[in-house]
């Protein structure tokens, strides 16, 4: 029973950190989108440039509890990750959807990170020692 305790508290040490190496990342792709709003101009944009710069913002927001994810309750991890996940796709898709009018946009291979970040499926926490 204890091993069994103990490969649950590493999976979420793992599961925490993987989370905050990906919150790092997100980052990078809220000045990259912050930055694309400034750039972004022949073709505008559907919605012009604030449109563009509310996503990034977005996923500023969802990202400060992944930054701050060593202080969450353990009982609360999986759901703020999942969260994320969910908002990184929901990020994507407005992304796609905003600058669709580009006929040379390759925005929608934006989606590919996300989905890479889908956890593998779990197996229950079993005791690996010999009886």
């Amino acid at each position: 029973m204890d091993a069994a305790v103990s490969d649950r508290d590493g999976m979420l040490g793992h599961q925490r950190q993987t989370a905050r190496l990906i919150g790092r990342v997100r980052w990078a792709g809220v000045a990259l989108g912050i930055v694309q709003a400034v750039l972004t101009s022949n073709p505008a944009p559907i919605g012009g440039a604030i449109a563009i710069m509310v996503p990034g913002l977005v996923m500023a927001a969802y990202n400060l509890p992944i930054a701050g994810l060593r202080r969450v309750p353990s009982r609360w991890v999986e759901p703020v990750v999942i969260g994320a996940l969910v908002g990184d796709f929901l990020v994507v898709t407005a992304w796609t959807m905003l600058t669709a009018n580009d006929i040379y946009s390759t925005s929608y291979a934006g989606a590919t990170p996300p989905a890479l970040w889908l956890p593998s499926p779990r197996s229950s926490p079993v005791s690996t020692r010999c009886v």
